[in-house]
């Protein structure tokens, strides 16, 4: 009977793992479309400023030509012009950010779903080995207080990681970091 129970937790556990795993894939490539929109939306803006720049500079020029003066320059109408198209990529910058985090959080949440997963296969594994005395109590609930541990401190290792990638912190005080974490 123990051994049904366990199958069925076990395929519980898979069967949410799959689920899981296909939203997130899901919802990763509706964000990944959504970045590449923004992409060619920039691009067409871009062309548009970097065109709107050449006139300026032109206009510049022949007025300088002409008066042998660098005063006076009328280009208020291309910078009314380019106003509203700045402020459109400042608008899909800031879009771009809130995607790149959402799939930041979709590749944390299925992280954290392998942990917990690798958390429910190791403490089988215990659970079998203490049921065999293979190991002590003290052993299986200082293990099993490790990985628990590992699972809720997930976000905060991440961030510290996060720290380490984005070169805010070394190496060592990255792993100096997480060892304090873990062992408090």
């Amino acid at each position: 009977m123990a051994f049904l129970n366990d199958f069925k937790v076990m395929t519980n556990s898979v069967t949410k793992s799959a689920t899981n795993l296909m939203n997130s894939v899901s919802t990763e490539v509706k964000e990944q479309e959504n970045k590449a929109r923004i992409n060619r939306e920039r691009g067409v803006i871009d062309t548009e400023i970097d065109a709107a720049y050449t006139q300026i500079g032109r206009k510049y020029v022949e007025y300088y030509i002409q008066n042998q003066e660098s005063t006076g320059l009328d280009v208020f109408d291309l910078l009314k012009m380019l106003k509203p198209k700045l402020a459109r990529k400042e608008e899909l910058d800031a879009e771009f950010i809130e995607i790149e985090k959402r799939l930041k959080d979709v590749a944390l949440l299925q992280e954290k779903n392998k942990l917990e997963s690798e958390f429910t296969v190791e403490k089988e594994k215990f659970d079998r080995a203490l049921a065999m005395d293979v190991i002590t109590q003290e052993e299986y609930d200082q293990k099993i207080k490790q990985y628990r541990k590992r699972i809720e401190l997930f976000d905060e290792i991440k961030n510290i990681e996060q720290q380490f990638d984005f070169g805010i912190i070394t190496a060592e005080e990255k792993e100096i970091k997480i060892n304090s974490l873990l062992n408090d």
